[in-house]
């Protein structure tokens, strides 16, 4: 969605795009302010913002809420982005400083093949998702970045060793990362992590 936002404002506006891990709020909006019209876009706000519920320092937020109240002219727009907004101040997400809050739901399963084929033109990486994998993706759930690091990591081998990929190889890639991705590590003796023998 943010690129898709970037590319429209091309030629309209100065798009700018910066990580919730930047520290100098203060200079960013200074910065931002230079150009007119301008968007400043911060990925992972809650990274700047912090949560005051969660003990996190007080001085961040403050000062940016400072900075969402100053600007009110018409050719500042803020987006911002997070992947769990209540790690997001309650202060910095309330009506008023943001004028839209959008929740971007898990990709449907009707869009799996849309989605590999925007990040692949190669149709025999295409054809290895069949519909007994579309529909192994929809029973698990799986995101659609899960889904397009898939199709980079077949990219990658096919680029070194295309004879290893087949069905058989993306099942297996399907089992072995969707374990790391999104299955809780399992516990020996109530202990997690390296065993000391």
């Amino acid at each position: 969605m943010i690129r898709a936002i970037a590319r429209e404002c091309e030629g309209d506006a100065t798009f700018i795009f910066t990580n919730g891990n930047e520290p100098r709020i203060h200079s960013l909006f200074e910065f931002a302010d230079i150009f007119s019209p301008v968007v400043l876009c911060i990925d992972d706000i809650d990274l700047m913002t912090g949560n005051r519920q969660e003990g996190n320092t007080t001085s961040r937020i403050a000062l940016f809420l400072q900075k969402l109240d100053g600007f009110i002219r018409k050719n500042f727009f803020l987006l911002a982005t997070t992947n769990d907004k209540k790690m997001v101040d309650m202060a910095a997400s309330r009506p008023g400083r943001f004028d839209m809050i959008l929740d971007v739901n898990i990709i449907q399963p009707e869009h799996y093949l849309s989605l590999i084929k925007s990040k692949t033109d190669r149709q025999d990486i295409i054809s290895l998702f069949d519909d007994s994998l579309l529909y192994e993706f929809k029973n698990r759930k799986v995101t659609g970045a899960y889904i397009a690091n898939l199709v980079k990591h077949l990219e990658l081998i096919f680029q070194t060793n295309s004879t290893t990929v087949d069905a058989g190889y993306v099942w297996k890639l399907l089992n072995e990362s969707y374990e790391g991705f999104y299955k809780e590590p399992k516990s020996v003796n109530d202990e997690t992590g390296f065993q000391v023998g």
